[in-house]
């Protein structure tokens, strides 16, 4: 479980806990192989626009829509590889200035619920099998800035 709350959200395309599960044993033909997951908490661009839908469920009190993406011969922690996203996105964007709390087994399971392959999420051997888990802001539109200001912590149950 991740604690976090945000002080401020200045045009960040995505805040999110972010990271990749990676199945050495899995061909690379098969792109549940390596997935980048996002669980959303504020955006400014939706990318669930040309994903596959998957479920809706709810986690410590916010209702989240499942989506997955499919990116083709693109950059990873792999070198170039076909993958898949994995997206988790709240019904409305959280509240600043509140404490959130982020439950990632619940969005683990919703995913493996829907039938997508969820690599082992939990091997951080990063010589091996390079996982690991942020809490991000991504900006991707390069004529603009984007900042977020805030405190993260293990929010142990």
């Amino acid at each position: 479980m991740i604690g976090y709350r945000l002080n401020n959200d200045s045009g960040a395309s995505y805040i999110a806990l972010y990271g990749w599960g990676y199945d050495k044993t899995m061909p690379t033909s098969n792109p549940a192989h390596l997935v980048e997951y996002y669980i959303l908490q504020r955006w400014s661009y939706d990318p669930s626009q040309g994903a596959t839908p998957g479920k809706t469920f709810v986690s410590d009190g916010v209702e989240y829509s499942t989506y997955r993406s499919t990116r083709q011969q693109q950059p990873s922690i792999n070198g170039r590889s076909t993958f898949y996203q994995y997206w988790s996105k709240p019904a409305r964007p959280q509240a600043l200035g509140q404490d959130h709390k982020i439950i990632f087994a619940d969005h683990v399971k919703a995913w493996a619920d829907t039938g997508w392959i969820v690599p082992n999420m939990n091997n951080l051997d990063a010589s091996d099998d390079p996982t690991y888990q942020v809490m991000a802001v991504e900006v991707f539109n390069p004529g603009s800035n984007g900042t977020a200001s805030g405190r993260v912590w293990d929010e142990t149950p």
